[in-house]
């Protein structure tokens, strides 16, 4: 657990691509380097949809006014489409969150994760 920042460590260092010292970064600043968690119990917003949970979990800057009027690009649809159709059925991505089983829910939130993934650059 100690890679998204939670708990903080006593002591010692724990690098991300050899370069980036989570140790000293707090939670927000670690998911944006890419790295995310997923727990046990899922937590979904249930009157979104599978896509749109997705759709969410894409890797983009955050900020208020971008994320509200952020628009589906193609390309955004593509990647959402490939992750859906790596994690399971594509028939679910319209479905409500909250109608799902427990491990469909689990399977999309790994396709939460899996999205949030982007290219860092490699340490030399």
């Amino acid at each position: 657990m100690l890679l998204p920042g939670k708990p903080d460590p006593i002591s010692g260092e724990v690098f991300f691509r050899g370069v980036t010292d989570l140790t000293r970064l707090d939670e927000a600043k670690i998911a944006n380097l890419g790295i995310g968690r997923k727990f046990q119990r899922p937590t979904v917003l249930e009157n979104l949809t599978v896509f749109e949970h997705v759709e969410l979990s894409l890797a983009d800057p955050r900020a208020t006014w971008r994320t509200l009027f952020v628009h589906l690009t193609p390309a955004r649809r593509d990647r959402i489409a490939a992750t859906l159709a790596r994690i399971g059925p594509a028939e679910s991505s319209g479905q409500p969150a909250g109608s799902l089983s427990h491990g469909q829910k689990q399977w999309f939130e790994i396709g939460m994760l899996l999205i949030h993934d982007r290219p860092h650059p490699v340490a030399a």
